[in-house]
Order: structure tokens, then C-alpha cells, then sequence
């Protein structure tokens, strides 16, 4: 898979666009993908971590490994109520709307080139995402009405939307988490690649 646009793009604007999708690329991608392995059962709230592990999200008490349990104790009360939002805004609404790879295409495609005020972003860059957002607005559009034969799908659009925007907030709130955690001494989780995005 590929996308020429992108690629013809100077380093610095890829990198720039890299770093502003990739978290949210990653968390949409995996609860996507956790639906079309798990199911669309309310009941399964199981999330892929990675392709061979997965955290049951309705398990309020995660044990992480090498990790004290006073400060474990500590991390299931700051990541529980985001737990939560995860499965509502996030997990539930893509099991209700049995989204489509079609539909996951345009939503990944919505978050790269949805730059707005993406700072030191090249003019090219800039009017590039414009045309390309439009692109994706007039192919979602095709999509609905010639393949989903939807006559009004403002409401699934309107859905689809609100789980990009959860995911983007849930991401700035797990890092602001991450920061209190630091200053605080709560706990010291290293993601890994975590200095490769602005978010998470």
C-alpha cells in the first residue's frame, strides 16, 4: 500500500505529518482491528495491544508486569475512567456502526491530511491536504450512495467523526497523564517509539 501524494512530499512534511497521525493512526487501527477479530458483542471488551496480545478493557484492575503494586494500584485509578471513554466513545461506537474498511480507509486518510494550523508545514504540504480532503469527502460521498446506497448517511458521517475526535482527545489526555505521572514519581512507563509522535 502506498500513497503517491505523500510520497512526493520533501522529508520535513512527511516527518511533520508522520508525527501528527501516527498515534491516532495506531489507537484507531487496533480497536478497528479488535472488532473485526473479537466481534461485535458489548459484552467483549478485549482491545489488541499487539497482534498476539490483547487487554480486556473491562478488567479494572491490570496487573503490569515488574511494576510495584502500590504504583500499580495507583496507575488502575488514573486509567480507569479513560478505560471507560475508550469504550465509549471509541470501541462501542465502531461495534454499533459495523464500520467498513472503506469507511476505516477515509477515517485514516481524514486524520493524516487533516492538518489545519500544523505548524512549519510547507505551503505545497498545505494546499496538497486541501485537495486531498476534498478527494476523500467526494470518494466517501460515491461510497454511500452508489455502493451503501445510503440516501442520507449524515448521522454515520457524523459518527464516524466523533470517534476520530475522541481518539484524538482520549491521546492528549493520556499524555497530560503521563506528564502528572513524571513530576509526581507515580510510575515510569516507556513506550516504545513514543518520542516518534506529538501524541500518546
Amino acid at each position: 500500500m502506498k500513497c503517491e501524494n505523500f510520497a512526493e512530499l520533501n522529508f520535513d512534511d512527511k516527518w511533520l505529518l508522520y508525527k501528527n497521525a501516527c498515534m491516532i493512526f495506531y489507537k484507531i487501527e487496533r480497536f478497528y482491528s479488535s472488532v473485526i477479530l473479537f466481534g461485535h458483542s458489548y459484552n467483549d471488551s478485549r482491545v489488541l495491544f499487539y497482534d498476539t496480545t490483547a487487554l480486556d478493557y473491562s478488567n479494572k484492575n491490570i496487573k503490569l508486569k515488574d511494576m510495584e503494586q502500590q504504583n500499580n494500584d495507583q496507575w488502575n485509578t488514573y486509567w480507569n475512567p479513560h478505560r471507560n471513554k475508550y469504550l465509549k466513545c471509541v470501541l462501542n461506537p465502531m461495534k454499533e456502526m459495523k464500520l467498513s474498511q472503506f469507511e476505516l480507509i477515509y477515517m485514516l486518510a481524514h486524520i493524516l491530511w487533516n492538518v489545519g494550523d500544523l505548524e512549519n508545514l510547507s505551503e505545497k504540504a498545505s494546499r496538497m491536504a486541501e485537495e486531498i480532503f476534498s478527494q476523500i469527502s467526494n470518494e466517501l460521498h460515491n461510497y454511500y450512495v452508489h455502493e451503501m446506497h445510503l440516501i442520507n448517511y449524515a448521522e454515520r458521517l457524523t459518527k464516524i467523526n466523533r470517534v476520530i475526535s475522541a481518539t484524538e482527545s482520549l491521546l492528549h489526555v493520556k499524555k497530560d497523564l503521563g506528564r502528572v505521572a513524571e513530576i509526581f514519581n507515580l510510575w515510569d512507563l516507556v513506550i516504545v517509539g513514543s518520542e516518534l509522535c506529538d501524541q500518546g
